[in-house]
């Protein structure tokens, strides 16, 4: 699915982005937009109700949470991967069926873990938001640049 879109995506757009997804579904007009979104898009989406239920059902991450928790990544394709994240800001995607192991880096951006990986022959790039109800959080990832796919995000202790 690589390649799907390219452009230059801003938080607020990724942020509709999976606003869409989570909310509409893989159907959602938002979800298959094929450029950022316009002022008058963000406008109309931002005063929505579900978008304002959707929001204030997110929360913050702490620095504490994401280093001290075992995290699982994954996607509707099944591609499953452990993530280590490490307190100087680095990280690996280690596949959990076949151990292939990317690196990468993380930081928190206000309160979403903004995580890069480089891979043999792609760059994958995604921001991850937490979810105030439970431990299954959620992110949209670009490879290369591009709209590539939906990520559910958990933590095991």
């Amino acid at each position: 699915m690589a390649n799907r879109f390219t452009t230059a995506w801003t938080d607020v757009d990724k942020e509709i982005l999976l606003f869409g997804r989570e909310v509409e579904g893989r159907s959602s007009t938002f979800w298959n937009s094929q450029q950022s979104f316009s002022d008058e898009d963000i406008s109309y989406v931002k005063t929505k109700g579900e978008f304002v239920l959707w929001q204030q059902g997110k929360r913050p991450f702490s620095a504490e949470e994401v280093l001290t928790n075992k995290w699982v990544k994954t996607n509707p394709g099944g591609h499953t991967t452990q993530l280590f994240f490490y307190p100087d800001g680095t990280l690996q995607d280690v596949s959990l069926f076949d151990g292939v192991t990317l690196s990468g880096h993380w930081q928190l951006n206000h309160g979403k873990i903004a995580v890069t990986i480089e891979g043999q022959f792609h760059h994958y790039t995604f921001d991850i938001v937490a979810s105030e109800d439970d431990h299954i959080h959620s992110a949209v990832e670009f490879e290369d640049g591009s709209l590539s796919t939906y990520l559910k995000v958990f933590c095991i202790r």
